[in-house]
């Protein structure tokens, strides 16, 4: 382990990031588009990410989407929620 990485493991309120800007990923609206870039880009791949739309930019897709499949269960969350707060099923 390098000399650096044990000095900063031993400060008890120490954070280490190997990848810096990693943490606007747990932003919803920025992890959605990424999701969905990556499924148009590499549909082959990234088919295992579920099909996800941004409200309101993407409400008319959504739609089309859900008249599509009337059967299926959808989950909005918003934004600014944490922990489960405003998580409604469609």
């Amino acid at each position: 382990m390098d000399k650096d990485v044990k000095f900063l493991a031993k400060k008890k309120k120490a954070w280490f990031n190997r990848y810096p800007g990693v943490e606007t990923l747990c932003f919803k609206k920025v992890f959605c588009a990424i999701n969905n870039r990556m499924r148009r880009t590499f549909p082959k791949i990234f088919n295992i990410l579920p099909i996800s739309f941004m409200v309101p930019e993407e409400k008319d897709a959504l739609e089309t989407y859900m008249g599509e499949h009337p059967n299926f269960c959808f989950i909005g969350k918003p934004s600014r929620g944490k922990g489960g707060e405003g998580i409604i099923l469609i």
